[in-house]
């Protein structure tokens, strides 16, 4: 759930190795900056595990540790926002534009140690709003390592559902992005390149005839297409001779008859296959 001061308290009497199951849309930078710098200064071993949805300041924890995330799993990084009530005049917006800035500069150092980054690149993802999908967040060094198990991801008008975990998108500036993510909005193409590199192997016997497979049906596909385009052709050229008023039209034995002649016994054969 959310991250608040009362989440870091959890973390002041830690023993042995730690595992952290995080599912969390994020909350309070400060509180989790600490569980960062805790967790960071620790002398047992640090696992992270992504179990849901990995947001705002909830990446800052992921970065504390050897870190991974379910298959399907969530993660997104986006610049601090302040909440503002009241009156304030250019003096005050002012000092708290600077406050927002020292924050954004602290969380892209965070981010930089992991990932490796240039500050550059990290406020110009911050500043879009990037979501990740599990293997994207693996591949930009956000995560360490991409688990095979999945969780449950549903979608309720504004609301996201990760892992029973529900996450108003009210607040998220790039919707798109994050309806785009999960178990929907992926092409077969997309999807197959996202299996292979959560394998990340050669591909194997299974594999190989799968995709042998896949090109034989396509070339019977062009096939069909092609001989339908003929049998509509073969249509038109009746209608043509119906409405010209001929009759006792005989066929004669130039090359473009004999072709004709070919293309319907195909006609007639893909018609006997019963497809």
């Amino acid at each position: 759930g959310e991250i608040t001061s009362e989440t870091a308290s959890k973390f002041d009497a830690l023993e042995g190795d730690v595992l952290i199951k995080l599912n969390s849309y994020g909350g309070d930078v400060g509180s989790a900056l600490a569980i960062y710098n805790r967790l960071k200064a620790y002398s047992g071993a640090v696992n992270i595990v992504i179990d849901g949805i990995c947001c705002s300041a909830a990446t800052l924890i992921a970065c504390a540790g050897h870190s991974s995330i379910a298959f399907n799993g969530l993660y997104m990084i986006h610049s601090p926002l302040l909440e503002l009530f009241g009156d304030y005049n250019s003096e005050e917006l002012g000092k708290k534009r600077e406050a927002l800035l020292s924050i954004e500069q602290a969380i892209i150092e965070t981010y930089a140690e992991k990932t490796g980054m240039t500050a550059e690149e990290l406020r110009r993802l911050m500043y879009a709003e990037t979501w990740y999908t599990a293997a994207e967040a693996v591949a930009s060094k956000f995560v360490d390592e991409l688990l095979p198990q999945t969780v449950p991801i549903e979608r309720s008008g504004e609301d996201v559902i990760v892992n029973r975990l529900k996450v108003s998108t009210v607040r998220f500036m790039n919707k798109e992005a994050l309806r785009k993510m999960g178990s929907g909005g992926m092409d077969n193409e997309t999807l197959l390149s996202k299996v292979k590199a959560f394998f990340g192997r050669d591909k194997s016997e299974r594999e190989i005839a799968l995709e042998n497979e896949i090109v034989n049906l396509r070339a019977e596909l062009e096939q069909t297409r092609a001989e339908v385009k003929t049998t509509n052709q073969i249509y038109a050229l009746i209608e043509d001779q119906l409405k010209s008023g001929g009759s006792e039209v005989r066929g004669s034995t130039s090359e473009a008859c004999a072709r004709q002649v070919d293309e319907v016994s195909r006609v007639v054969r893909f018609a006997n296959r019963g497809l």
